[in-house]
């Protein structure tokens, strides 16, 4: 009968929850063990005054082949974390638990409230443990030919420059898959060359070492009669003044179709649209009106529009459209209907101060209206 000699009890525990980022169960064992590391140098220090020797148990055989070696032989990643545990607790400390009997595993796979403080191995730690070490679970032996184990190992390269000649034209073929490529390249290391050189405008070529200085003799040279004749300039032609009509704000025009989405979501469709230019003849300011179509209506409830804004204007040039000429017409019709009523002598004395004369470029030309023709590019 094998009686226990020491009391087990769990004092600290600690867990942590995997990362997001997916990492090999080998690299989370090894995490829990530095976890379990720096747990125990936070006891060490409060049991400064006993006499408390350490073991360090773990069911990863893989951690444990790692921390039998030295850091150097593995990984960044894996050396860094073994380094650190072998800092704070000696290789020889480490032990091997079966996972059945290894308490923290309840913390991984959890446990309910209801069952927890009946868990003897939670509490207490395996039986075992309670006994002289010759009743402990027998040590595996290290196996550092394992995959897992094997693929942390860090591998050394080593280079040997060897230095070999070659042709500077050779090298050019070697490196460069086309001919055209290389004459490509040439091209661009000449015309950087070329554009380095340092120059110093019109008189690089001059022979400043020369019988006669330059700069006096073209000093004496513009006091002469003979060239100042040679040089003198023309006489300028005068522009005359501008047409009247020139300097009055006018001229609508069309440009289009565009589509235009009214609003967004399922069923939604594009409509067809255009856009009316005014151009002003004095400023040469743009004023630009979205029309939803080419009938006499719509460009009328644009001229409101831009009548509202800008102010009516005297006169109105245009091409011969039949969305204008339309839209004249029916002005004219409701402009001669509205001053015969002669109820009112201030209104129709406004009425006469805002009518719009109209004046139509030819049919086919449509250079005639340069001027907001440049204005749809």
């Amino acid at each position: 009968m094998v009686i226990p000699r020491w009391l087990n009890r769990v004092v600290v525990a600690k867990s942590r929850v995997a990362p997001l980022k997916s990492v090999s169960i080998p690299r989370l064992e090894l995490n829990g063990a530095l976890l379990l590391a720096r747990l125990y140098a936070t006891c060490k220090n409060i049991l400064k005054d006993y006499d408390v020797h350490f073991y360090a148990w773990t069911d990863s055989q893989v951690v444990l082949s790692w921390l039998s070696s030295h850091p150097r032989n593995w990984k960044p990643y894996i050396a860094n974390r073994t380094s650190e545990i072998l800092d704070l607790v000696p290789a020889d400390s480490w032990c091997y638990v079966p996972t059945k009997m290894n308490p923290p595993d309840i913390a991984c796979r959890g446990l309910s409230p209801k069952e927890l403080p009946t868990c003897v191995l939670w509490w207490k730690g395996p039986q075992w443990l309670s006994y002289e070490m010759d009743s402990w679970p027998k040590q595996p032996k290290r196996n550092d030919q394992t995959s897992s184990v094997s693929k942390e190992r860090k591998r050394t390269a080593f280079s040997f420059p060897v230095a070999i000649k070659c042709d500077f034209i050779d090298s050019l073929f070697l490196k460069f898959s086309s001919f055209t490529k290389i004459i490509d390249i040439f091209a661009f290391c000449f015309r950087y060359i070329t554009n380095g050189k340092a120059r110093v405008g019109k008189m690089k070529n001059l022979d400043s070492k020369g019988k006669y200085h330059v700069p006096p003799l073209t000093k004496y040279e513009r006091r002469q009669a003979i060239c100042c004749r040679y040089r003198a300039t023309t006489s300028k032609q005068l522009m005359g003044d501008l047409l009247t009509h020139r300097v009055t704000p006018s001229t609508p025009f069309y440009v289009g179709p565009i589509n235009i989405l009214r609003y967004r979501g399922r069923g939604a469709k594009t409509t067809k649209e255009y856009i009316a230019l005014f151009v002003c003849f004095v400023t040469k300011a743009l004023h630009l009106e979205l029309v939803s179509d080419l009938t006499s209506e719509a460009f009328i409830a644009s001229l409101k529009r831009f009548c509202a804004r800008r102010g009516a204007s005297k006169h109105i040039y245009c091409d011969n459209g039949t969305t204008f000429v339309g839209s004249r017409r029916k002005l004219q019709e409701i402009f001669k209907f509205v001053s015969n009523l002669n109820e009112n002598e201030h209104f129709c004395y406004f009425l006469s101060q805002v009518n719009i004369e109209w004046h139509f470029s030819p049919p086919v030309s449509p250079h005639f209206g340069g001027l907001w023709e440049n204005n749809y590019v």
